[in-house]
């Protein structure tokens, strides 16, 4: 049987390795104590800079480590990962320089399409994403490429947007070099385009390919380089946006780097941009730059610096209904879930917190590998007490044995 948890996985490496505990405690860095409980399952590896340590220590992608994501039945996964091929040809295929010889739409029809991807995206429905996505790609490289002069600037808007729709598909079917290719697809555009908030957005969705590939220090320094050629135009308010993202992104990166410092000092100079811009509502990308989005990426810095505590603290600080985005508002409640989960006697309000992050956005919380280890590794403690119905039905839709 193939291991369900990130525990399970690495006792499986360490032994395929012939490897100790105490060997791969003196590789990582981490405890043999904490490794042990992480085996069998009483504690989790979620923050990035133990998961890189562990997965370098041995020698094993990270994917090794978490396994792939999982979406619901297997009629959903078969239905998403049927679109991977198509994508990857797609992408393969679609240039500016070199268009695909396909016929378009007319513009606001394919505007349109656009939009109503982007609500398949917000819900977080990869199921359905695969193929509009694949359609609309090509058709908006022919548009950026030839339409009519008049047109092509948001041809290549809707192209930026739809090649952010492929990446967060395949970033979460696991595919994470095409994820890469996808914010380059995102990047050309941007440069034919030459508006600075936009390319400041191309230059997030590269960061954020480079973080779930291992490459925090590359991220932090693309975020902070691409920041730092955006200041001149901070006047302009899409600018501005993707400042404030490219420093939340920082924040990140210095987190899972354990810099905790340089981590604070970029959500201070994010929460600066945000108090003068308000909430934009969902942005150019649907991020949702602004106060309420700040507030939500500094539980997850928090979190990732190993500190349950302030990040449950600084959730207290949020009002996740002002950010009306299903998307951001369920790796909110999730990262709340996760922390509480890690604080003795939070575990109902993890599961509520866990429960609800399911309901905004199902397929996004059951593909997240470390929100179903948090989950098993809740189940865990419960089973001596018999568990919760609650805790018990969420592990029986994430398809977790208990």
């Amino acid at each position: 049987m193939e291991p369900e948890t990130i525990g399970e996985r690495i006792r499986a490496c360490r032994r395929f390795r012939g490897m100790t505990l105490q060997e791969l405690a003196d590789l990582s860095g981490l405890s043999k104590g904490f490794l042990s409980m992480v085996e069998n399952g009483r504690r989790t590896l979620d923050r990035r800079s133990h998961l890189d340590a562990v997965a370098n220590a041995l020698q094993v992608s990270l994917s090794e480590i978490t396994g792939k994501p999982y979406l619901g039945t297997p009629r959903m996964r078969a239905v998403a990962q049927a679109a991977v091929p198509a994508l990857r040809l797609t992408l393969m295929d679609c240039s500016l320089e070199d268009p695909p010889d396909v016929p378009s739409r007319p513009l606001p029809v394919v505007a349109e399409e656009v939009r109503k991807a982007e609500r398949l995206q917000d819900r977080c429905d990869y199921v359905a994403l695969g193929r509009p996505v694949c359609e609309l790609l090509p058709e908006l490289h022919v548009m950026a490429a030839n339409g009519p002069r008049e047109e092509r600037a948001e041809a290549l808007r809707l192209l930026i947007q739809a090649s952010h729709f492929a990446q967060g598909l395949l970033t979460y079917l696991g595919y994470e070099d095409l994820a890469w290719v996808a914010a380059e697809r995102a990047r050309e555009a941007a440069k034919a385009l030459a508006e600075p908030g936009w390319a400041g957005m191309t230059e997030f969705l590269r960061c954020q390919a480079l973080m779930w590939a291992k490459g925090r220090s590359q991220a932090l320094s693309t975020a902070v380089r691409a920041a730092d050629r955006l200041t001149p135009h901070l006047d302009d308010e899409a600018a501005a946006e993707s400042y404030g993202m490219l420093h939340l992104t920082a924040a990140l990166a210095s987190a899972a780097l354990s810099q905790g410092d340089a981590a604070r000092d970029h959500l201070a100079e994010a929460a600066r941009i945000a108090d003068r811009t308000g909430e934009r509502g969902s942005g150019l990308l649907g991020l949702g730059f602004g106060p309420t989005n700040v507030g939500m990426w500094r539980v997850s810095v928090e979190l990732e610096l190993g500190d349950p505590e302030r990040a449950v603290e600084a959730a207290h600080a949020v009002s996740p209904e002002r950010l009306p985005l299903p998307r951001r508002q369920a790796m909110y409640y999730a990262n709340v879930g996760r922390a509480l989960a890690k604080l003795p006697g939070k575990q109902r309000e993890a599961v509520q917190a866990l429960r609800t992050a399911e309901r905004l956005a199902p397929q996004r919380v059951h593909a997240s590998p470390i929100v179903r280890d948090t989950v098993a590794m809740m189940l865990n403690r419960a089973r001596a007490q018999a568990g919760g119905r609650d805790l018990r039905g969420l592990a029986y839709r994430m398809g977790i044995p208990h």
